[in-house]
């Protein structure tokens, strides 16, 4: 090396830090173009879709609480419209189920879409149980929605055994 030129050395000597830069320099352009891809993704798609499970989830609270508020009040004294708001909250889950589901066939995830339709399967057998023990208790009263409220009981228990661990994959 003693019988290179000065300016040979001095070239050697500038152009190996020069030739590091440039490497951490596509490195890190590399890096945050992956993190701003994966941004991205979450605020288009993860996020919108970890809302919509939750208010899926809400939507089942809320089909309870107007089932229930009916079953109490029996509809009597304008206390009337338990089944309408509970049907709108069951169609806003149904809206939700069906965006998740348009997802999951355009992108061909079939175990997804096969728990998906699982769920919405618990969802319509909780609702129309939920219906027909709402109907009872303004027919009936307490002795006859009594007898209704344990199997609602367990198609509520099922669908929080679906619903639960569909809003935690979408939250993850």
């Amino acid at each position: 090396m003693r019988k290179t030129k000065i300016s040979t050395r001095m070239y050697f000597a500038l152009s190996v830090p020069l030739a590091l830069i440039a490497a951490a320099t596509v490195v890190t352009y590399v890096n945050t173009s992956s993190v701003r891809e994966r941004a991205e993704h979450a605020r288009t798609e993860s996020y919108v879709y970890a809302s919509q499970a939750n208010q899926m989830r809400l939507d089942v609270v809320h089909v309870q609480q107007w089932l229930t508020d009916i079953s109490a009040t029996r509809g009597q004294d304008g206390l009337d419209d338990g089944f309408d708001e509970a049907g709108a909250s069951r169609q806003s889950f149904l809206e939700g189920a069906a965006k998740f589901e348009q997802m999951y066939e355009t992108e061909n995830h079939t175990e997804s879409l096969a728990a998906l339709r699982a769920l919405r399967t618990a969802f319509d057998a909780y609702h129309e149980q939920g219906t027909r023990m709402a109907k009872a208790y303004i027919e009936g009263g307490p002795p006859a929605g009594n007898k209704i409220m344990g199997d609602f009981d367990k198609t509520a228990a099922a669908l929080s055994d679906r619903l639960t661990p569909f809003v935690d994959q979408q939250a993850a």
